[in-house]
């Protein structure tokens, strides 16, 4: 049974006030969408670059299953238990979490962490908001930075909150989406129950980074992520047929006005191997050969929508 929850997040104007400075963004916020790693859909595409050995193996992998052991394995071979894996688009008034993923946190923890506004006061994702550095941190170091500034309840509740989940240490940083153009965001992160920092050195460290870049790249290259907004608000302006999914009226809505493929990524912040997927899935509902033959049907369906 898919996982896929979409929370619609709004700010808590009974905190007493974020000084944390990190979410003046929770005026503004959009549905922040939590999916499965069952929910991937996967794609059949060559690799480009370099593959590592854990893509190779997450792409030989047959089922969510087997995906979700090899990734528990290389956590838990270089001492982590969690890791987070959220799309974060950066604006004027802050960062607007997209997407997040729930296999492999604690149970229940990030619809909790989203519930409670966490990411509003989440110290953890400040040092690395525009450096791709890793942020190392545990808990205590997080407790000893809420004492020393004026702060709301709320950020003490999260520190509490992480101990209580077992999530005592770890290491996060950012990276750019697959979609990059619209200021999106990755941020990836492993967590461990160990209560102290000190215990990742350098090895760690390394492991660590090569662990999170690997699954990126296969999240970026082999996977279609859910969505992260229930309509895409920029449809180009075309009436496109009812009934389709989203992302899927979306994309044609743009090939119907005769954007090319990477225009339509760029345009809807998705990597090209996401359009041409959905692509693929619109020829096969229309019954179209090509590109020519799908504009022809949409726009046929269109008119007859109008007449009606």
């Amino acid at each position: 049974m898919s996982g896929e929850t979409l929370l619609n997040s709004t700010a808590d104007a009974a905190s007493g006030g974020n000084t944390n400075g990190i979410a003046a963004a929770g005026r503004e916020r959009c549905g922040v969408r939590l999916y499965e790693d069952a929910d991937l859909v996967p794609l059949d595409v060559p690799h480009q670059g370099t593959v590592s050995r854990l893509v190779r193996d997450l792409l030989a992998a047959g089922s969510s299953r087997q995906r979700q052991q090899i990734l528990r394995d290389e956590m838990e071979e270089i001492g982590f238990n969690w890791m987070g894996y959220h799309t974060v688009r950066r604006s004027a008034a802050g960062a607007l979490h997209r997407t997040s993923i729930t296999t492999y946190s604690p149970p229940g923890w990030v619809k909790h962490y989203f519930d409670q506004h966490y990411d509003e006061v989440d110290l953890r994702q400040r040092p690395s908001a525009n450096s791709i550095l890793p942020a190392i941190w545990d808990a205590e170091s997080l407790s000893e930075q809420i004492e020393s500034r004026p702060c709301c309840a709320r950020s003490r509740r999260f520190v509490k909150d992480l101990r209580e989940h077992g999530i005592c240490s770890g290491i996060s940083f950012q990276v750019s989406s697959a979609g990059a153009g619209s200021g999106d965001r990755i941020i990836i992160s492993l967590a461990s129950d160990l209560a102290n920092r000190r215990w990742m050195g350098d090895q760690t460290l390394g492991d660590a980074l090569v662990l999170c870049l690997s699954f990126h790249d296969y999240m970026a290259q082999h996977v279609v992520l859910p969505e992260a907004d229930p309509v895409p608000q920029d449809h180009a302006g075309a009436d496109v047929p009812k009934g389709l999914p989203p992302l899927q009226a979306a994309v044609l809505g743009h090939v119907v006005n005769g954007l090319t493929d990477h225009q339509i990524a760029k345009q809807l912040n998705v990597s090209s191997h996401t359009v041409d997927y959905h692509l693929r899935k619109l020829r096969q509902r229309f019954a179209a050969r090509n590109r020519v033959q799908l504009v022809n049907a949409a726009s046929s369906l269109m008119e007859a929508s109008q007449q009606a």
